[in-house]
């Protein structure tokens, strides 16, 4: 029974239907998980490697298959142009015999055992797949939550100038403040929503890619559910046992086992099979039973190159394990130092920056509505703050992704 790491969901069309259903129309809140187990689903690719699975488990039946016995009627000397004619049964010969194909070495074995290992390693490719899928989606989903974020912020900070804008024309209209102030904030509001334009286009591209990897068409009702500030602790083990975690690393296991499988098969084929036949024969009206054995010479053709093949295959697959072994290794360094680089980014040094930037605004707002500092000051530090809350969104994203990114590594599901 094959095993896999991600939760299955049933693929029949009424749950798809549901499930779609409820997010489309009842505007459902979906979390990683409901995304991932979609995707799982509906992805064409992990659909297409299920049926290369079904392919190689088909091949694994025809591999246990015999060959076929033969039947062979012969009829001989028939004259029919002689005049007189000859005595049909005497003067004719009649055979009639069967033969029957003996696998030598045990190819027949062979053949499941190698067709058996093909099976593994499809199963096994197929759930790189589906971690490679997973990872996809997964990034994809905090990306989502990270643009939507700074589409929000970037909302909030746009009511907030509209807000001020409004204040400076009141003042204006008083004569407690210069024209050339509102035309300050004014330009501060149009250069924020034009920020907030491009925040837009970016958070609907990050949806269309998100569901684009779930293989469905973009749902804008659709919630997603997730804390961006959430810190996820990753554990990392030793390297032998990330690699006995890792797909890839079992897929290019299981590609040796099936290479040197069909080189042991490969080897048997070069010994004959011998044909034996028995039977019936007829000959001037006296009837004789047949017995015979045939064989091919191995002179010419004795498998060479096909058995050269199949060795290049077992060095080939082996040199692609310790490929993927050294690949693993990089990936696990590079994403522990990427995941720890983050984490210390959103838990220490941005949270500082970001508080003071808040005081920082709160004070100068006062002040400013006080007449104790300029236009340009406060817009400084508004700008500053906004940055800052910006920047803290998207680390947050980042932070999220390397997470998955380290957990994809180590061989434990996002």
């Amino acid at each position: 029974m094959r095993k896999s790491n991600f939760q299955r969901v049933p693929t029949t069309n009424i749950l798809l239907l549901c499930v779609l259903g409820q997010m489309m129309f009842a505007q459902e809140r979906m979390t990683l998980n409901d995304a991932i187990a979609v995707a799982l689903n509906t992805n064409a690719t992990v659909v297409a490697g299920e049926q290369k699975i079904k392919f190689a488990e088909a091949l694994t039946v025809q591999a246990g298959l015999g060959p076929n016995p033969r039947l062979i009627f012969q009829h001989e000397n028939i004259r029919a142009w002689e005049r007189p004619g000859p005595v049909y049964l005497r003067d004719t010969d009649t055979f009639l015999y069967a033969s029957q194909t003996i696998e030598a070495a045990g190819k027949r074995r062979l053949r499941v055992e190698t067709s058996s290992a093909g099976v593994a390693r499809a199963e096994a490719e197929q759930q790189v797949l589906r971690t490679q899928l997973a990872f996809r989606v997964a990034g994809a989903f905090w990306a989502v939550l990270g643009a939507e974020r700074v589409h929000q912020l970037l909302v909030e900070e746009e009511r907030n100038l509209i807000q001020t804008v409004r204040y400076t024309e009141a003042r204006v209209t008083e004569g407690a403040a210069a024209g050339v102030d509102l035309l300050r904030i004014r330009l501060e509001q149009q250069r924020v929503s034009a920020l907030l334009s491009t925040a837009s286009q970016d958070s609907a591209r990050s949806r269309a890619r998100l569901f684009q990897e779930m293989g469905l068409p973009a749902q804008p009702k659709v919630n997603l559910s997730g804390d961006l500030a959430a810190e996820r602790t990753v554990t990392v083990p030793d390297l032998v046992t990330i690699l006995d975690r890792r797909p890839e690393v079992q897929a290019a296991r299981r590609a040796i086992l099936q290479a040197e499988a069909n080189s042991k098969l490969q080897r048997a084929n070069a010994r004959q099979d011998p044909d034996l036949l028995a039977g019936f024969k007829r000959t001037a009206g006296f009837d004789t039973a047949i017995f015979g054995v045939q064989i091919n010479l191995p002179v010419r053709n004795r498998n060479q190159g096909l058995i050269q093949a199949a060795d290049a295959e077992v060095r080939s697959a082996q040199a692609i394990l310790r490929g993927v072994g050294v690949q693993v290794e990089a990936e696990v360094s590079a994403g522990l130092t990427d995941y720890n680089l983050k984490r210390d980014l959103v838990t220490k040094t941005l949270p500082a920056m970001l508080q003071n930037a808040r005081e920082s605004s709160r004070v100068v707002t006062l002040a400013w509505r006080e007449g104790g500092i300029d236009l340009l000051r406060l817009l400084d530090t508004e700008r500053v703050r906004i940055e800052v809350e910006l920047q803290y969104a998207r680390a947050l994203a980042d932070y999220q992704q390397s997470a998955v990114q380290l957990s994809i590594a180590t061989g434990v599901n996002p």
